[in-house]
């Protein structure tokens, strides 16, 4: 199996949530809700990755949903860092 980053994470995290602007210009996005993780869940699942030390790491930086990952975490913990396999 091919090693994963928080770059591969962020990437898909971004697909999934999907930032963009409604027919009122207002920003939009999908997210699993306030201190979930849902689709952070869905990609450690996918890709066979242990959820547990990436909630921790996401959530000690900022990130306590999907889109707070984007927006806070990104910043902090590079791309090229790997992700812990399951």
């Amino acid at each position: 199996m091919t090693s994963k980053t928080y770059g591969d994470l962020y990437n898909y995290l971004g697909e999934t949530v999907d930032f963009r602007k409604d027919e009122a210009g207002k920003d939009i996005w999908d997210c699993s809700g306030p201190g979930k993780l849902e689709f952070v869940r869905d990609f450690c699942k996918e890709q066979e990755l242990d959820f547990i030390p990436i909630e921790r790491a996401l959530r000690a930086n900022g990130g306590g949903c999907d889109c707070e990952v984007l927006w806070n975490t990104q910043d902090i913990i590079a791309d090229e860092v790997a992700l812990p396999l399951e």
